[in-house]
């Protein structure tokens, strides 16, 4: 391996002089299932500034910028993963373009990674923003080539693979449970593939603060194809096919036609994107029989990555999961748990449990606070209708106290005899105020007013003004000359300082 870097760095030393020429083409389908496509990708000439699958840019030599490719694999729903998707792509092209032209590959490296530290950071930001884009995220699987050295960018299950001498070797590393697994040696890649959880990816852009970006590289040989995809293709379709793809089809537009019609043919369950690119030119050396390409982390000043914790798994019982920051710790369960969705489903960083943490006593809060007020409000409420209720309750306790003083009642024998309109006394039988008197005679009779026995015309000076008797009831019309009989006590009479009258007036009503 030595020997090859070795003879890699001489060839890159002259690889200004020789070119590296790449053909690629891109491609993205929704699938079967989905109802919207969540995949993004990005091929550009950062030399010339050309983002696009065009023909100046499906063929061209490799500029003093270099190329860069780029498959994003959105999730959160509705209109949010491709959200999150178009984002990653956009933010990692403009950072690289906006950078100088990188003199080394640690230089690149570096870059590359603060381009997509900057897309996770850009989407997390979006996400807080829009309450229907929280949970939003996206895989990515980015490479740049600017020289023999290829630059591999990882976050999530994406993947890449390189084809040489009719061999296939997958260049990156699926950060996810089954992954773990299966470099625990707990299941095979057989067995991984009918894993029921393989929808747990460990990380994703957007979805936490702070991402972790494994970088690896390959030493490019003269014929090598790469082909970058989501998992909605490397799940479906398994490399031998992919290999079988490439070994009977040499353009790449073709070959990403083929393999997404394999995956549609699979089931399509899930968006598809393939990204196939062939290197050739002077640039690149000849491959060896032995020369196999590999899982190679690459390793550069600033690199504060931590090795990943071992894990424990009895084979023998299905594992369930359960996040603690930014691992996944394993143990067996007294029952296997039933099968979930192929969805991708990150865990949660530190920083993000803290934050969910303070989210939840903070919602509880003003839950309490809701909840007090609506109890005192009822309190205050209650307390106004019961004094309402007392004070209605004393009234009629009143007016029934005072009807029985009166000895006016309901089932009282001068109840119907006493009129409500009575404010005088009412005179004895044999003095009996007359009839109201016409100027012409009896309404009754006809006959003259002076005719009837023992009646006699009223002189208007007798009639009672209201003026000259104060403090007594006003008489309701003309009354008979003479003197007035006595009151009589009884039933019904008129107690001194009393009124027969048994309505009872109440005070006015406070409500």
């Amino acid at each position: 391996m030595n020997e090859a870097e070795n003879s890699a760095n001489q060839t890159q030393e002259g690889s200004a002089a020789a070119p590296i020429c790449v053909r690629v083409f891109g491609r993205t389908d929704v699938g079967l299932v989905r109802e919207h496509n969540e995949d993004n990708f990005l091929v550009a000439d950062l030399s010339t500034h050309n983002r696009s699958i065009k023909p100046e840019v499906r063929e061209h030599n490799i500029g003093t910028r270099g190329t860069l490719f780029v498959v994003c694999d959105g999730m959160g729903g509705a209109a949010a993963g491709e959200v999150a998707s178009q984002l990653g792509v956009d933010t990692i092209y403009e950072v690289m373009q906006a950078a100088e032209p990188q003199a080394s590959d640690e230089h690149l490296a570096r870059l590359l990674v603060s381009s997509v530290i900057e897309a996770g950071v850009r989407i997390y930001t979006a996400a807080r923003l829009n309450r229907r884009q929280r949970g939003m995220g996206t895989t990515v699987t980015a490479a740049v080539l600017n020289g023999p050295r290829l630059v591999m960018g990882q976050v999530g299950d994406s993947r890449a693979y390189i084809v040489r001498n009719g061999h296939i070797s997958q260049v990156t590393k699926d950060q996810s449970l089954v992954q773990q697994l299966i470099d625990a040696k707990q299941i095979t890649e057989e067995e991984a593939r009918n894993f029921d959880r393989s929808n747990i990816i460990l990380q994703a852009l957007g979805t936490m603060e702070d991402v972790h970006v494994d970088i690896t590289s390959v030493i490019l040989r003269r014929g090598d194809a790469l082909v970058m995809c989501s998992d909605g293709l490397s799940g479906i379709v398994p490399p031998d096919q992919i290999l079988k793809t490439l070994t009977e089809n040499d353009d790449p537009m073709e070959v990403c036609r083929i393999l997404i019609e394999m995956a549609c043919a699979g089931g399509g369950h899930d968006n598809i994107t393939v990204i196939v690119s062939r290197f050739d030119g002077q640039g690149l050396l000849l491959p060896g029989k032995a020369d196999v390409p590999t899982y190679n982390k690459f390793s550069y000043a600033g690199d504060t990555a931590q090795p990943a914790e071992s894990i424990s798994v009895d084979k023998q019982e299905e594992p369930s999961i359960r996040s603690i920051g930014e691992t996944v710790e394993i143990e067996p369960p007294n029952q296997p748990a039933p099968t979930t969705p192929r969805t991708s489903v990150p865990p949660t960083s530190k920083a993000s449990a803290k934050s969910q943490n303070l989210r939840v006593l903070i919602i509880g809060a003003v839950a309490g606070l809701l909840f007090g007020s609506g109890y005192i409000g009822y309190s205050f409420y209650s307390k106004n209708q019961l004094t309402k209720l007392n004070t209605i309750i004393r009234y009629e306790s009143a007016a029934t106290a005072q009807e029985s003083d009166e000895g006016v009642g309901p089932n009282s024998a001068s109840a119907g005899a006493t009129s409500t309109n009575a404010m005088t006394p009412k005179p004895d039988a044999t003095d009996a105020a007359p009839a109201k008197p016409e100027p012409s005679g009896s309404a009754s009779t006809g006959a003259p007013l002076e005719e009837l026995p023992g009646l006699a015309p009223t002189p208007e000076d007798a009639l009672v003004s209201p003026q000259a008797t104060p403090g007594k009831a006003k008489p309701r019309g003309p009354v008979a000359a003479g003197p007035r009989a006595p009151v009589k006590n009884g039933v019904g009479a008129k107690k001194s300082g009393q009124s027969t009258d048994k309505r009872v007036k109440l005070p006015d009503n406070p409500f």
